[in-house]
């Protein structure tokens, strides 16, 4: 099987560079926080929480808080996902004997990307245009 990548080029005006800025900002607070449950859930209560729990906050909190509604449910899940990844691999190292380095909080500066991993995306090669939902449609080089 081989696989083929494509490397586009996007000029996004100065309205979506601050519209990223502001999902990157609160992806890395949602990523803090949900660090932060888990931590003072085993703290508190001896209770491990999980992706699925968590994922099952999401739709509580777009309702709380306006500014997460308008971020792309798939993207919220994602960065639960890195979360839970981040987990994952600090028990593999602990059950492995390695030094295990326990999950650490990101500043914004360090949160810098979001992923789109099924759908809410569309590219058309043909046209030169990505559309990614809730933000914007672009040419791409």
């Amino acid at each position: 099987m081989s696989l083929k990548a494509y490397k586009y080029k996007l000029k996004p005006s100065a309205k979506i560079v601050a519209i990223f800025e502001i999902w990157l900002r609160l992806l890395c607070e949602l990523y803090n926080a949900a660090i932060q449950e888990r931590r003072d859930a085993y703290q508190m209560n001896g209770v491990s929480i999980g992706k699925k729990e968590q994922h099952a906050q999401l739709p509580d909190i777009k309702k709380e808080r306006s500014d997460v509604a308008r971020i792309y449910s798939q993207v919220l899940q994602e960065a639960i996902k890195r979360v839970d990844l981040a987990f994952q691999n600090f028990f593999r190292r602990v059950k492995e004997g390695q030094i295990p380095g326990f999950p650490r909080f990101r500043s914004h500066v360090r949160y810098d990307s979001f992923t789109y991993p099924q759908s809410g995306f569309k590219l058309d090669q043909k046209a030169k245009k990505l559309f990614l939902s809730k933000i914007f449609k672009s040419k791409i080089w």
